[in-house]
């Protein structure tokens, strides 16, 4: 089952840290309801209730070796991790990096994003990814302001160079190479 990689991608170290498991679990309960729906519209047999019993016996194995191991969470603050981003903000950065970083440092391309007048809804903001370089013409891709705001408040956009834009953060960029590590393991 997809979801059971979800909390396989933590440390026990990691999955100590209350707000880490929760959003763990977030994510596996996200994909449990995805699989459903999936599996639905294509006329799958579903067991929703069954990967719901197994979502939860693995919880509840993951908090005993927890209590067990009684390790002790340090005082310094830790670097954000993947799951700790909602999701549309997730799928965003994700989309972000991909563009612009891409999966090896040769891949990576100059660009920003911009802020953008909705021609559809004037009054809403939203934000253009630019791209500067051999592949500018191939993107036209906005994002919501209430997509890219999450990404501002904790840091994995900085502000650019000029007025208005926003560039990747050197924590975004660590976040995407970890996150990279993780995905082709």
């Amino acid at each position: 089952m997809i979801y059971e990689d979800a909390a396989k991608r933590l440390s026990p170290a990691e999955m100590a840290d209350p707000a880490l498991r929760k959003a763990a679990f977030r994510e596996i309960a996200r994909l449990i309801v995805w699989e459903d729906r999936h599996k639905r519209k294509y006329g799958q047999k579903v067991d929703m209730a069954g990967n719901i019993s197994r979502a939860l016996e693995q919880a509840f194995r993951t908090g005993l070796q927890t209590a067990q191991q009684r390790q002790k969470i340090s005082e310094t603050p830790r670097q954000l991790e993947w799951l700790e981003i909602p999701p549309r903000p997730r799928g965003a950065l994700w989309a972000i990096c991909t563009t612009l970083i891409g999966r090896s440092p040769r891949e990576e391309q100059q660009g920003c994003l911009v802020a953008a007048i909705n021609p559809r809804r004037p009054h809403l903001a939203v934000w253009r990814l630019e791209i500067n370089g051999p592949h500018q013409s191939a993107i036209d891709r906005t994002y919501g302001d209430a997509t890219i705001r999450p990404l501002i408040r904790r840091d994995l956009l900085t502000p650019g160079k000029a007025d208005g834009t926003f560039e990747i953060s050197a924590l975004a960029r660590t976040l995407w190479a970890k996150y990279i590590q993780v995905e082709s393991i």
